[in-house]
């Protein structure tokens, strides 16, 4: 049993079909993902080469028989609701559940009796510290973060198209190293990203990214001072937490648009991510 809808999220599924605030999966910005484009929104077609190996049903056959073997389920699910309908019909299943955080919430409040915390507020001490935002993802969502700061007059320190073309790798980690050298200390909030236009080149997409890494590190192994890096796009914290070697990692606080902060309790250095495509808490914007 399958459900990827976060219907909390403005991400559902109705009659088959993947919708992102109502916009069929392949008209948003996954369509031009350069990695892993969506030219579909039909889940069967997502998920499986063989669509004969994906059973699409509706909130109306919730109780019917199931197949018990070789089948991956994938329902309707456009509410809360129907998520946690969905959940409280198989929580006692012999089936493997799979989801999104909104199914696992559910699942979570129906076999224990509790809900799974989530803030709208970061700890106050995390707003007072210096922040960088390191944002790779190409979603518009991440566009309007870095234009939200930017209005405010936050630096903003750009991979320009141009120097992504022209420039090897160490040359511009080279002009990156010493931005963060100068970067002044008054600055309580600072932007690291890509070019303003869409890149979809995977070999130049890559080297973003790999840039975007390096200068996390570089920040967190040179500044003396605590940081926040607040890393968008799950690629790149991925790619970043791994270059770092990080290996235990504590939740520290979890939000209701999708980010969550995260402690390394080897060095206690504080970390918090969101996917590109969810919205900051706003009070990391302010």
């Amino acid at each position: 049993m399958l459900i990827p809808a976060n219907p909390s999220k403005g991400r559902i599924i109705k009659d088959g079909t993947y919708y992102i605030n109502d916009l069929p999966l392949n008209e948003t910005d996954f369509n031009s993902d350069p990695e892993y484009p969506r030219t579909t929104s039909r889940v069967e077609e997502l998920v499986a080469d063989d669509s004969d190996a994906v059973l699409c049903c509706k909130c109306a056959q919730i109780k019917a028989q199931w197949p018990q073997q070789n089948k991956i389920i994938i329902p309707d699910a456009g509410s809360r609701e129907d998520i946690i309908a969905w959940g409280a019909a198989f929580l006692n299943s012999k089936f493997l559940l799979a989801g999104g955080t909104d199914f696992f919430k559910e699942l979570v409040t129906l076999k224990f009796n509790i809900e799974p915390d989530s803030y709208d507020l970061p700890n106050p001490d995390l707003v007072t510290i210096k922040s960088h935002f390191i944002v790779g993802s190409i979603s518009n969502s991440s566009l309007e973060t870095v234009k939200i700061l930017a209005d405010k007059g936050v630096s903003i320190h750009r991979i320009s198209l141009e120097l992504l073309i022209n420039y090897p790798y160490e040359e511009l980690f080279d002009l990156f190293r010493t931005a963060i050298l100068n970067e002044s200390d008054e600055a309580t909030q600072v932007v690291w990203t890509g070019p303003k236009q869409q890149v979809t080149d995977a070999d130049l997409r890559k080297k973003i990214i790999e840039l975007l890494t390096a200068i996390a590190k570089l920040i967190t192994t040179y500044k003396k001072a605590p940081v926040h890096l607040l890393i968008e796009g799950g690629e790149t914290a991925s790619m970043f937490i791994r270059k770092m070697n990080w290996k235990n990692l504590k939740v520290e606080k979890t939000y209701k648009e999708g980010a969550v902060t995260l402690i390394n309790e080897s060095n206690h250095q504080v970390l918090t991510i969101k996917p590109g495509s969810y919205q900051w808490p706003v009070e990391f914007l302010k």
